[in-house]
């Protein structure tokens, strides 16, 4: 796991993501104060792109395509919960993003998964 650094309170934010040996992935979060939540875009080359999701607590927030990209992003929180508020990345110290190789994404499953 890699720690992603780069993330400030400004809204829009896009995070270049270099994947080892594969071409970059860019986030752009951008924060809802109505929702007071965080919300992501990825795009990875010309293969992959998804739009408006919402950063939650996640061992990988593209699990649903693990089979299709060789990376993952995993969002952690201090408490476990969401990350919520302006300043959750940054601050309050309270949420992390990590990119996810995919060895590590095989081992969390392992662990979190048995028998899967």
């Amino acid at each position: 796991m890699l720690l992603l650094t780069g993330i400030s309170d400004s809204t829009p934010r896009s995070l270049q993501i270099k994947i080892s040996g594969q071409p970059d992935a860019v986030m752009t979060m951008r924060f809802y104060p109505t929702q007071n939540q965080w919300y992501f875009d990825i795009v990875w080359g010309s293969t992959f792109t998804c739009y408006g999701m919402v950063l939650v607590y996640s061992i990988n927030l593209l699990g649903p395509w693990e089979n299709i990209l060789p990376f993952g992003i995993a969002c952690l929180t201090s408490d476990g919960s969401d990350p919520v508020g302006q300043e959750a990345f940054t601050s309050s110290g309270n949420a992390s993003l990590y990119l996810l190789s995919s060895t590590d994404i095989t081992t969390n499953n392992a662990a979190l998964l048995p028998g899967n």
